[in-house]
């Protein structure tokens, strides 16, 4: 251990006598996203670089029509500001920011279909699979407000008329009654280089 600590400094202080040298200590290396998505439709590295591709080209559109959204706000604001109002002056940004939301909106649907052309046939059954779990999502949720898939938490008469599929109830626990919960896990702070 020690002859790789030496060889590290003798490294270090090789680099650093160069003088052009710049000691550049990472962080932790992000994992790349998607992971379980990945494991689950079997994707390659290659099919996840071009998803991820897609939603690069496409975040940085919707960051530039966001942009120009607000500028038309911005705009309005001062056409609205005026007296008297230019109707057409003020008619012609609402329809620019309403042409921009269709642009978006038509943009993520070709974004969805070029990443859905990346899938084979089979990643494509197993995605159909998630699309059917996803539609569960409300029935999911209601189940659990009904108390049936959780345990239900205080009931009360005042709160009945929000139950059902429009309205969640999160259950409050009784007051001086406690959650079982996870023990908290420790933590260390403080400078231990001097560690072993």
């Amino acid at each position: 251990m020690r002859s790789v600590c030496l060889s590290v400094m003798l490294l270090l202080s090789l680099v650093c006598s160069s003088g052009d040298a710049q000691i550049i200590i990472p962080g932790p290396v992000p994992l790349p996203p998607f992971q379980q998505v990945k494991v689950y439709l079997g994707l390659t590295d290659t099919q996840l670089t071009q998803i991820v591709i897609i939603l690069n080209d496409y975040g940085r559109l919707v960051a530039q029509r966001q942009q120009r959204v607000f500028q038309v706000q911005s705009e309005i604001q001062v056409e609205t500001a005026k007296s008297p109002l230019d109707p057409a002056a003020l008619g012609i940004r609402y329809a620019e920011i309403e042409a921009i939301c269709r642009n978006v909106r038509d943009e993520a649907n070709a974004a969805q279909s070029r990443n859905l052309a990346v899938l084979t046939d089979a990643q494509k059954v197993k995605l159909k699979a998630l699309d059917d779990a996803y539609k569960l999502f409300p029935i999911i949720s209601e189940a659990q407000n009904a108390g049936l898939l959780t345990q239900p938490g205080p009931y009360s008469p005042y709160l009945a008329p929000w139950f059902g599929t429009t309205g969640f109830i999160t259950p409050v626990p009784l007051s001086g009654c406690q959650q079982p919960s996870l023990p908290t896990p420790a933590i260390r702070t403080g400078d231990f280089s001097g560690a072993p």
